[in-house]
């Protein structure tokens, strides 16, 4: 994550444990990964590491226990996704605003090499207390983690996706020993597939396009790498004047305008299919209004 006015605008509402919610396959995977299969035990392990880093960090995603939920993995994108990581050699995937890493983990317990895996955060702190909550360790999980703000070119240099004929580009799909990494920008041009949830949202409309211009200069200028995620959206692009603990609107994009501003603006037209749509996510902590969810894919053709 990183920071933004819609995080130095936040009203930080008292963390609520009514709001946790964990079923089905996130109960599975959570049991699992911790090694704790008593419902009540892992709640209490999960309210207790949870409730730390919301009082640390503040995100509302924490408070509402959003990150938990992973709603994207149950999109047939996931699984295209997965096949990048069985059927490509040296295939990279990169977590970005990473938070407590349960992402990467899910990714890597459905297959895809943990050495081939880059988690990256504005706080290093969120990182350690999902090895916490995972109960794993740099050694037992070792995937890569990258320090830094996505608006720091120290963190992602600018520079325009990538195509098949940039000299910069060779052979060797690795340049560097991952773990060695604090930068990503020697990974441009190079990652298979990228993902970031409840992120864009925290940002201005400007602020998500350079987001996704730093994006869109990571990915592989081959057929099939992909950008996904998921963030609140709107039916219509625009202001969301009441939001998740904050006393700042949000700026929420629409599947049309997040389609246009991938393919179009961020990729040249026609090089990138745009996959995108809206569900209901959640209700706002106890008012009326609820918000909507926008999942998204971006495929370079």
């Amino acid at each position: 994550m990183t920071s933004s006015s819609y995080l130095t605008g936040n009203k930080k509402l008292p963390f609520d444990e009514a709001l946790y919610t964990l079923e089905g396959a996130c109960l599975a995977f959570y049991r699992n990964q911790t090694g704790i299969t008593d419902e009540a035990e892992l709640k209490r392990h999960l309210l207790s590491v949870t409730a730390r880093a919301y009082d640390e960090y503040g995100y509302a995603c924490l408070r509402t226990f959003m990150f938990t939920q992973m709603h994207v993995i149950n999109l047939p994108m996931y699984q295209k996704v997965l096949e990048l990581g069985r059927t490509r050699t040296g295939a990279l995937f990169l977590d970005l605003a990473c938070g407590l890493g349960n992402f990467v983990r899910k990714v890597v317990a459905d297959g895809w090499p943990v050495e081939n895996v880059i988690a990256s955060d504005l706080n290093s702190g969120l990182w350690t207390y999902g090895h916490e909550l995972f109960k794993s360790s740099a050694d037992s999980f070792p995937a890569a983690f990258v320090l830094g703000d996505v608006f720091d070119p120290a963190l992602i240099a600018a520079h325009a996706p990538f195509i098949n004929k940039d000299p910069g580009l060779d052979s060797n799909p690795t340049p560097v020993e991952l773990r060695s990494l604090t930068s990503l920008t020697p990974l441009q041009g190079r990652l298979s597939a990228i993902q970031t949830s409840l992120f864009f949202h925290l940002f201005t409309e400007a602020e998500q396009l350079i987001i996704a211009q730093r994006l869109a200069s990571l990915l592989a200028p081959t057929p099939g790498a992909v950008i996904f995620g998921e963030h609140t959206g709107k039916p219509e692009a625009g202001l969301y004047p009441h939001t998740l603990c904050a006393s700042v609107a949000m700026f929420c994009h629409s599947p049309a305008s997040w389609t246009a501003l991938w393919d179009g603006e961020v990729f040249e037209k026609g090089t990138v299919r745009v996959e995108c749509g809206l569900d209901e996510m959640y209700s706002n902590g106890g008012r009326e209004e609820g918000f909507s969810r926008l999942w998204w894919c971006v495929t370079r053709l």
